[in-house]
């Protein structure tokens, strides 16, 4: 028990000092290796470039949404726009209708986000069935639709790299899956166009909802400031924006902000595991977790019993019993008695040893004794020969001489039988 006590506290030591290593380090770190989808210019995965973009771009006023949403949406003016950008877009129940209010009367609603509110996706698109899809791969290859006359030619290939900045890393990319057998789309127009793709699987949309558009790209690590640093990851940001033609853009940071509330409305593209691997100490952690179950396993499946004590050797005390007993006759002077246990010995032994039965020995049980135990025919019968004519003879007359003769023939039987065996 000690020293499985010992084994758990070094492996708690060092699973400790492994943590507390990469928390450190993290700490210490300059640039941010992960999503971190912030606002700054500082780190790879922030939108601080794209921001600078959108205000550059956009006609007219840009506005930041950093309290309560509902006050910001004006369903009475027009040529608006709505912008969020981030991991999960968390809107409450009321700002869902608010939006789709605001995008009913002629305003636009862009959001480039990996989770998307599942309620407002259902009203926008009139109850028709779309999925929000997830795949992991470090590099991916995006493009724009030239049927939606946007100017992008070709394909963009981005590379995720991982937290820390020398290797590139699985992430996850999420696509929009619009199921096949929904007989609706083989007569009806699509309220939607397909705007871009990567690796060949929607990622961009634009939904024609009342006099407005709803256009949603599930992809926001393509708009980081990472994906930016070279002119095709640029020029690709670029052109979706000329897609959209931004006026009047309201740049919502307050739905970047988790509401308990908005639990039930969000549709996640990323699952719980996803989203542990994406964050370099949480994906340690959890790595770190696995090894310490795996390790307990090792040790704890192994067969536990209580130890066995040493036990002493039983000692074979027969013989000194023999002696004690024999000493005790001969204090008497009891040499028949001797004998009489002596030939009963013997004949036990026939019984026990060679499976024949004693009650009446005669010339066929004395050949099948010599038979039995490999014992010469002639020393079994001077056994039987002497007891019955000398000992049983003489009884209370035995004295030791007979004792002792009796002895040695029944000894003389014991050697030949144990040489033959």
């Amino acid at each position: 028990m000690k020293r499985d006590k010992a084994i758990w506290i070094t492996l708690l030591v060092l699973i400790s000092a492994i943590l507390l290593f990469i928390l450190f380090r993290k700490e210490n770190e300059k640039f941010k290796w992960y999503k971190t989808f912030e606002s700054t210019t500082l780190h790879p995965y922030d939108f601080g470039v794209f921001e600078a973009l959108i205000q550059k771009e956009g006609k007219n006023k840009f506005t930041s949404v950093k309290e309560s949403l509902n006050q910001y949406l004006d369903t009475n003016k027009l040529g608006q726009t709505y912008l969020f950008a981030g991991n999960n877009c968390y809107l409450r129940a009321t700002e869902i209708d608010s939006l789709l209010s605001f995008a009913r009367v002629g305003n636009q609603l862009v959001f480039i986000t990996e989770g998307i509110p599942e309620q407002l996706l259902t009203q926008a698109l009139a109850d028709e069935k779309i999925q929000l899809e997830t795949y992991f791969q470090n590099k991916v290859s995006v493009s724009l639709n030239q049927s939606a006359s946007l100017k992008f030619n070709g394909k963009n290939l981005f590379q995720f790299r991982s937290f820390n900045k020398d290797t590139s890393e699985n992430t996850n990319w999420n696509y929009f899956h619009f199921p096949s057998n929904n007989l609706f789309f083989e007569y009806v127009q699509p309220q939607y166009d397909i705007l871009g793709t990567v690796d060949s699987n929607v990622n961009f949309i634009k939904i024609y909802y009342g006099k407005g558009e709803i256009y949603v790209h599930s992809n926001p690590l393509l708009f980081t400031n990472y994906a930016m640093r070279n002119e095709r990851g640029f020029d690709y940001v670029n052109q979706c924006l000329n897609s959209i033609q931004l006026s009047n853009v309201l740049f919502d940071y307050s739905a970047r902000i988790y509401k308990k509330e908005t639990d039930l409305l969000m549709k996640q593209s990323e699952t719980p595991l996803s989203f542990i691997l994406s964050k370099p100490a949480l994906k340690w952690a959890w790595y770190l977790s696995l090894l310490s179950l795996i390790l307990f396993l090792f040790f704890v499946i192994k067969r536990k019993q209580r130890k066995i004590p040493v036990l002493e050797q039983k000692k074979n005390t027969t013989m000194g019993f023999i002696e004690t007993l024999s000493a005790l006759n001969l204090s008497h002077d009891n040499s028949y008695q001797m004998a009489e246990q002596k030939m009963q010995l013997f004949l036990y032994f026939i019984r026990t040893k060679l499976g024949i039965a004693t009650l009446d020995i005669q010339a066929e049980q004395v050949k099948h004794i010599a038979k039995k135990s490999k014992v010469n025919e002639k020393i079994v019968e001077r056994i039987f020969d002497y007891y019955f004519q000398v000992i049983d003879y003489k009884k209370e007359k035995t004295d030791s001489t007979n004792l002792i003769e009796l002895y040695n023939r029944i000894n003389t039987f014991y050697k030949h039988y144990n040489n033959n065996q």
